[in-house]
């Protein structure tokens, strides 16, 4: 929320309003249940793929590492709602969650024997996904340590990594044929729904 800026003179920056407090507050929160919601229904997606024997160390770690991410996230911007590093932590927990789980759906559908409901659509997830969850990690040493630029130079740069971040998107999202990249199975198949002819 744009609750609260720097000043460039140093000066204390002005409270958060009430509402704008409590909606952060709800928006982090609400996005580390879905986290942990998608992390319960992961191993066993891993598990009726029969994923558990060759990459049981990642179900072991990964979950750690993506509440990791979400749970700092959610702390932050419940305590500091201008700090943008929460919700970017957050995000960050939450697309890796969305892209293990899609992927594993995907990795299901391929060893099923025929397609589940919605595969392609759900494969297409887990690729926009996968490239979510790295794009904003510059954004985090751009912002670091109060969620603010350091002067208005650093804008440039903070635009450059905005539309470097929606090009990787929209690459990962448009590019036709097999989906082939994040945590799905390559030999599933799908081929992308929304990729340009």
């Amino acid at each position: 929320p744009e609750c609260a800026r720097r000043r460039h003179d140093h000066r204390r920056a002005p409270p958060c309003r009430r509402e704008d407090v409590v909606r952060a507050k709800r928006i982090a929160w609400g996005i580390w249940g879905l986290t942990v919601v998608l992390l319960a229904v992961w191993p066993f997606l891993g598990a009726a793929a029969d994923r558990f024997s060759d990459e049981w160390v990642i179900y072991a770690t990964a979950p750690v590492a993506v509440l990791a991410y979400a749970t700092v996230g959610a702390l932050i911007t419940s305590r500091q709602p201008e700090n943008r590093i929460g919700l970017i932590l957050s995000g960050i927990g939450l697309a890796i969650a969305i892209a293990l789980t899609a992927g594993d759906y995907t990795t299901l559908s391929a060893r099923h024997g025929e397609p589940l409901p919605l595969v392609s659509w759900v494969a297409w997830l887990a690729r926009v996904a996968f490239a979510l969850w790295l794009a904003p990690l510059p954004l985090l040493f751009l912002l670091y340590p109060n969620g603010q630029l350091a002067s208005r130079r650093w804008r440039v740069v903070l635009w450059v990594l905005i539309s470097a971040l929606c090009v990787n998107v929209a690459l990962y999202a448009l590019t036709p044929g097999r989906l082939t990249t994040g945590f799905g199975e390559d030999s599933a198949g799908v081929t992308n729904p929304l990729g340009l002819p």
